[in-house]
């Protein structure tokens, strides 16, 4: 039995199930009968290999896991404060939509929650939801009542350790088509838990799939950015050293005018967030649109191809009613560029609304620009669209976010008198072959 993956000697038994009166079996490819499902006199157990069988058995009377990974975590677990979290919604959280079903009436403690996991799920890179599990349960501890400084520092390198242990330094078969970026997601969302309460996530993704990093409740948008920031930095332990690093907020339609790029701890002592590493910004509501995000995977496999960004423009008081502009943008296959920033109050009928609906793949606007409803040109929003097309004529619309990153930089040294025209510059850019969704674990021949 592999210590740190759980029941994988099931792997290779390829046992056929025949149900016959409560009971089933099956030969493997060797010929070795397989042990029972389920019925008189049995315990429940799934269909398997005999001694794979017993071992699960002596795991059920004397539930302490196999092999020092898991011994670890049992340790951790045994750390964990009574009630301190929930078992059943961390294993849902942990296996995704898609995933495994916990069994009826659902789980005692957080440990028949990680058997469940080593006993019904084959781990593989790219999905691993034990490893999610202890991220999730971390998080858990440390907004508990009584923290325990070490647990959750302990369950997260617990994690970090078992990830590693299914990485592929060399790349895979199922490794997504890359185009050398190693992104860090971190998401955003409103909760339920307060007027100021946030949920957010940071993922790191390797090979293809992501993996959490940390997830927590905060308040208040200081401690946001404080959390995102430290977070975002432990997430580069997770990306791939081949790759080029893309910070990427997935956030409320009505927050993409926030200054995330220039993010930072210390103002004055350190570089903001936009000077370190690319930094974009993503529409959560489009992500979670499968037709949005099928027409952007259609529209990114004509971009890849091009090796120039011709902005189209839309000045000033000028837009088209926002129904009539995403018809208008469905055949526009690059960037959008904004005179103005959207108006958080109006997200649902403001142009730039429009065009994430269209959907525009890339979107670019000044954080501040003209106010002016009527302008008729001519004002700093109108020379923003110049500077941009000039700026955009002659780059790959999938390496902007790097050419973004460097014109950042030299926006944030501008020192003569005036602001640099891309002084806080906001880049949408979304493709989602680069973000893919967390794929769900194989179920088991045990199960």
């Amino acid at each position: 039995m592999d210590p740190a993956g759980g029941l994988e000697g099931v792997r290779d038994a390829g046992q056929r199930r025949v149900q016959r009166g409560g009971r089933a079996s099956g030969r493997g490819r060797r010929g070795g009968r397989h042990g029972l499902l389920d019925g008189p006199g049995t315990d429940g157990l799934g269909a398997g290999p005999r001694p794979v069988l017993a071992a699960a058995r002596r795991a059920r009377a004397d539930p302490r896991p196999p092999g020092r990974g898991k011994r670890a975590l049992a340790a951790l677990l045994a750390r964990v404060p009574e009630g301190a979290a929930d078992p059943d919604g961390l294993f849902r959280q942990a296996v995704g939509p898609l995933g495994l079903a916990p069994p009826d009436g659902g789980f005692a403690n957080l440990w028949e929650a990680v058997w469940h996991l080593l006993a019904e799920s084959v781990p593989r890179a790219g999905a691993l939801p034990l490893a999610e599990f202890a991220v999730r349960l971390a998080a858990a501890a440390d907004e508990g009542p009584a923290p325990d400084p070490g647990l959750g520092h302990g369950l997260r390198e617990w994690a970090r350790a078992y990830r590693a242990r299914f990485d592929d330094p060399g790349g895979g078969p199922g490794r997504a088509p890359d185009l050398g970026w190693s992104p860090v997601l971190v998401e955003i969302n409103r909760s339920g838990g307060g007027r100021n309460a946030l949920l957010v996530e940071v993922y790191a993704y390797r090979d293809g799939s992501r993996r959490l990093v940390d997830a927590a409740t905060v308040t208040g948008e200081r401690q946001l950015r404080e959390w995102v920031l430290d977070r975002v930095d432990a997430a580069f332990g997770d990306l791939d050293d081949r790759g080029r690093a893309l910070v990427a907020f997935a956030l409320p339609r009505n927050w993409l005018h926030k200054p995330v790029d220039q993010w930072v701890r210390r103002k004055g002592i350190e570089p903001p967030l936009g000077c370190v590493s690319p930094v974009v910004v993503m529409d959560r509501l489009r992500r979670r649109n499968p037709r949005l995000q099928w027409t952007l995977r259609q529209m990114w496999e004509t971009l890849d191809g091009r090796r120039s960004s011709p902005v189209h423009r839309i000045e000033c008081g000028r837009a088209p009613r926002p129904d009539k502009l995403s018809v208008q943008l469905q055949d526009v296959y690059g960037p959008v560029g904004f005179a103005r920033p959207p108006d958080p109050a109006r997200s649902a009928t403001e142009p730039h609304g429009a065009a994430l609906n269209a959907p525009s793949p890339i979107v670019l606007w000044p954080h501040t620009g003209c106010t002016g409803a009527a302008c008729d040109g001519g004002c700093r929003g109108s020379g923003f669209l110049d500077e941009l097309a000039h700026w955009l004529a002659d780059l790959a619309p999938g390496e902007l976010p790097g050419h973004v990153l460097k014109l950042r930089k030299e926006a944030f040294m501008y020192d003569e008198s005036g602001p640099h025209w891309a002084a806080g510059l906001t880049l949408v850019w979304e493709d989602p072959r680069r973000f893919p969704a967390v794929a769900p674990p194989d179920r088991s021949p045990l199960s």
